[in-house]
């Protein structure tokens, strides 16, 4: 496939998930009394849904031979998706269901770094994808929110991840660059000083 027609379809896939946002969405959080949502947070959330699926692609084998399986019809293929991601956005199960009918789940991975791309400059905003151990509170988004967009003069969106191996702390990733100051982190950088040949690097 070539690579400007790659980037064509690619294109194309992404938008059609940008284009499930909706500024009704965004309007009955905020009526609703819960924590004001923009359009940039609602596409960062489609962009982190699709990511998960994409993980899951990658992660499981067997998963992935099962989807790729011309031989399984696409009924018991499009059901599996339906079971497995029953909670995704019905917008990333469409665009998963198209990839496994038309073939190109090759795609999934340039269709979500080109998704990523898409929204900050539709949105001019910048996605920071935050782990934590538990879900962040509302001060805390805040927080980093407002530091980044003072930083960068521009909005911050946030793709937020729970993963328990991190035991603490927080793990940001901001344009390209890993911020780690999980506990994990620490742990292993004290243990290198405490075995550090280096004078004082010993107790």
């Amino acid at each position: 496939m070539p690579t400007s027609y790659r980037t064509e379809i690619v294109d194309v896939y992404a938008q059609a998930i940008i284009d499930a946002v909706s500024e009704d969405g965004v309007q009955a959080d905020q009526d609703a009394g819960g924590s004001a949502r923009t359009v940039a947070d609602q596409a960062a959330e489609l962009s982190l849904a699709f990511q998960e699926f994409c993980q899951a692609f990658d992660s499981t084998p067997e998963l992935r031979m099962r989807l790729s399986d011309v031989g399984l019809s696409l009924e018991v293929r499009n059901g599996l998706v339906d079971t497995l991601f029953s909670g995704m956005p019905p917008v990333v199960l469409t665009v998963a269901k198209l990839l496994i009918e038309r073939q190109e789940l090759r795609l999934l991975r340039f269709i979500e770094d080109r998704l990523t791309t898409m929204i900050e400059n539709q949105f001019r905003v910048m996605i920071i994808d935050v782990t934590t151990v538990v879900e962040l509170d509302d001060d805390i988004r805040r927080s980093i929110k407002d530091k980044y967009s003072a930083q960068h003069n521009v909005s911050v969106a946030l793709r937020e991840h729970i993963d328990p191996s991190i035991m603490g702390g927080i793990v940001m990733q901001v344009r390209g660059r890993r911020i780690d100051a999980s506990l994990v982190a620490q742990l292993t950088r004290a243990r290198e000083v405490l075995t550090s040949n280096t004078p004082g690097g010993a107790l």
